[in-house]
């Protein structure tokens, strides 16, 4: 996304549905990983208008708080941060972290809002939270970032050094924690 990002394009329908996990034919693997490549996919929604009042491209459960403002125009570099953090989110509990971020719609968005995401992970009938390490945590909580001004960006260009990115992370830096 960040590619994409600095080249000027904003996918605005980042979603589970719109990337895929691919055999990129290569030598035999020695991990895992070896010869996959993630690509997105669906392009239909996307824009090189970086911001936008737009208020109708994407998943309810995916777009940002900001979107469902009317009084601004939005960061569209932003807003797919906050749906990579959905993504993410999705991939490891196998379950949306809610059904909207628009204000006054979803209780687990509210929640989430005033007490983080330790607290709607201990919320849920079955937590799962010891698989999701601390610094995984902070990456999401930064992705998922209520406020655009300080949510991670995805390392555009365009922020400079001064912005906070993913590739700031611990757990980007560092990797996952290998189970024992």
């Amino acid at each position: 996304m960040r590619d994409l990002h600095n080249l000027g394009i904003v996918h605005r329908d980042l979603s589970l549905e719109n990337f895929l996990l691919c055999e990129t034919g290569s030598a035999p693997p020695h991990s895992p990983t070896d010869g996959l490549e993630v690509k997105v996919i669906d392009f239909a929604m996307a824009s090189f208008e970086r911001w936008s009042k737009d208020r109708v491209a994407g998943k309810l459960c995916y777009l940002a708080p900001e979107v469902h403002t009317a009084k601004t125009e939005c960061d569209g570099f932003l807003r797919d941060a906050f749906a990579v953090g959905v993504t993410l989110f999705a991939m490891l509990r196998r379950e949306y972290p809610w059904e909207s971020a628009q204000s006054g719609v979803c209780i687990t968005f509210e929640l989430f809002q005033r007490h983080g995401l330790r607290a709607i992970l201990r919320g849920r009938s079955n937590p799962n939270h010891g698989s999701i390490s601390e610094p995984l945590l902070g990456l999401l909580d930064g992705l998922l970032n209520p406020n655009p001004s300080t949510r991670l960006t995805l390392g555009e260009q365009e922020f400079g050094s001064d912005r906070r990115s993913v590739w700031d992370e611990p757990w980007i830096q560092t990797g996952p924690v290998p189970s024992l």
